[in-house]
């Protein structure tokens, strides 16, 4: 269903990405809307509260912090810096 114990979380949104594709990691019901949610607003998630992201997706703060747990987090602000690193990544232009 999701990572066990011990398992290391996703070190980049493309991998999470991945691994929910290829169904390493199944999400159920309601953590599944949020993590949709926040796959689609990055900003939202990089920036924002455990408990305004998850308002703003109509599902409880428990329901954040379940998913938090669920993806291998040990807690919403690391869930939220990977959020953040994505968008450090996007903001980079190379130079030519």
């Amino acid at each position: 269903m999701a990572f066990t114990p011990g398992t290391l979380p996703p070190k980049s949104i493309p991998e999470l990405k991945s691994l929910i594709v290829s169904g390493k990691i199944i999400l159920p019901g309601k953590p599944a809307v949020l993590a949709k949610a926040m796959l689609e607003r990055p900003d939202c998630a990089a920036f924002e509260s455990a408990g305004s992201v998850a308002s703003r997706c109509g599902v409880s703060q428990s329901t954040a912090y379940r998913l938090t747990r669920l993806l291998g987090f040990r807690s919403f602000r690391d869930l939220r810096a990977l959020f953040q690193d994505e968008l450090r990544r996007r903001a980079i232009v190379p130079h030519t």
